[in-house]
């Protein structure tokens, strides 16, 4: 029973990660960045000495990315983040192909070339690079096209984007959810079952082992707010049972 270690409630990440595992979660993901004064790889250690499973990390993203202007401080730091979680044992890596506000940022063969390189240095140091669905993206499908990446499957993006036919040709190569619910229109992050998202349908369509695994903030809704936080992890957890 997996989650990503921020749902919107302050607090330590190793006191929310205390609650979690209180509550029955066994599986975090991160994003790769400080937090409490750590190194995201000294994080991963003490969180793993407390029990949990952390194989999914989510790279962060650095402005214009294979698409913009300064592509070597950009490949530098890609290439950064990848040899810590070749340090740090970590199997897969999910990171954006842009950002949502930059989608008209031009697809050239500097940034697919840019991409082969980085690409082929994750393949060799063992970490499993997961592109992630955003909206309608053109860099999302031109990668996809290119090269054979797995697929982070996030259903609050996919909910909104209007893009489920052409996205739905990939779900072979899912290998990661991010799975949250919304109303159709705005990026809520909600419980399953919270929203009008068919998520038993698409679930249904993906291939057999992958882990349903929780992105819900409480933050970005005022649904919760008069949940306390072991209320609202609790319901959490309890979603995913009714999950087909």
């Amino acid at each position: 029973m997996s989650i990503f270690a921020w749902y919107g409630y302050e607090g330590s990440l190793y006191k929310r990660a205390k609650t979690l595992t209180d509550i029955g979660f066994s599986s975090l993901s991160l994003w790769w960045e400080r937090e409490d004064g750590k190194s995201a790889e000294e994080n991963v250690k003490v969180l793993r000495d407390m029990g949990l499973n952390i194989d999914l990390v989510h790279l962060p993203y650095f402005p214009g990315g294979f698409w913009g202007k300064e592509k070597l401080p950009f490949e530098e730091a890609f290439l950064r983040a990848l040899n810590e979680l070749h340090s740090g044992e970590i199997a897969r890596a999910v990171f954006h192909p842009t950002s949502i506000k930059e989608l008209d940022l031009a697809i050239d063969q500097e940034g697919l070339e840019l991409f082969y390189r980085l690409y082929q240095r994750a393949k060799i140091l063992g970490v499993d690079l997961l592109i992630e669905n955003l909206r309608e993206d053109p860099h999302l499908f031109t990668l996809l096209e290119n090269f054979d990446l797995g697929l982070c499957l996030d259903t609050g993006h996919l909910g909104i984007s209007g893009n489920e036919k052409r996205l739905k040709k990939y779900f072979p190569r899912v290998r990661a959810l991010h799975l949250h619910d919304n109303d159709g229109k705005s990026d809520l992050h909600l419980i399953p079952g919270d929203g009008i998202l068919p998520l038993n349908t698409w679930l249904k369509d993906l291939p057999k082992g992958v882990e349903y695994h929780l992105e819900i903030n409480r933050g970005l809704s005022e649904v919760y707010k008069d949940y306390n936080e072991v209320e609202y992890l609790t319901r959490a957890k309890k979603s995913l049972s009714l999950l087909e």
